[in-house]
């Protein structure tokens, strides 16, 4: 069997800016095997997924991805998560993502409201711009609201979606229930999370 191997490497810098920016800028390339997902093994985590493609039509190919994640400490009851990437693979596909999650702990000490608006744009080679937003309002409870990451935290959140024709036919998952050709839906539900 003919298969492709690659190289993957990862450069990041934090640093806190202006004394109210805690932020994480990384540059990730990869090459052939890792063109693709050039943050595998890297700040993705190792072999999970799509980490890697071995096929020979791989073999060549560079992929390089850029971003920007940070939290906004505005005061000690509202902060702000940010999150900027660009993604470029060669003869493949464009990709932007733009993320804003604004999030403000009420007078209890354990109840916050998050919001967050995203946008993604995918761009193929040879096809339409797949777009792709969503925003979320929620109620979260948390041991400590006042802390942007504090985890286990409870949300109860309502959601909505909207993408263009070119998402739902490049992503068949993006599809309504009983309703073919619906580019919109609106969900709403409970969600807990926690980390190890």
């Amino acid at each position: 069997v003919n298969v492709v191997d690659g190289n993957t490497i990862t450069a990041q810098w934090e640093k806190n800016l202006g004394g109210i920016f805690d932020q994480k800028t990384v540059l990730q390339i990869g090459s052939d095997a890792f063109a693709n997902n050039p943050g595998c093994w890297g700040s993705d985590g190792a072999g999970v997924g799509n980490c890697y493609n071995t096929d020979p039509s791989q073999d060549g190919l560079t992929g390089t991805r850029l971003f920007n994640n940070g939290t906004w400490n505005f005061s000690d009851r509202f902060k702000m998560n940010t999150m900027v990437m660009i993604e470029d693979v060669d003869n493949t596909r464009d990709v932007t993502s733009i993320g804003i999650r604004p999030h403000f702990q009420l007078s209890s000490p354990y109840w916050s409201v998050l919001g967050e608006i995203g946008i993604n744009e995918v761009e193929p080679a040879g096809g339409a711009a797949q777009k792709l937003q969503k925003t979320t309002l929620a109620l979260q409870v948390t041991a400590d609201a006042s802390n942007f990451w504090e985890r286990p935290s409870l949300r109860f959140f309502v959601s909505m979606f909207d993408w263009n024709d070119a998402a739902a036919t490049g992503n068949p998952g993006l599809t309504v229930a009983g309703q073919p050709g619906q580019t919109d839906d609106i969900i709403w539900g409970a969600q807990g999370e926690f980390w190890f």
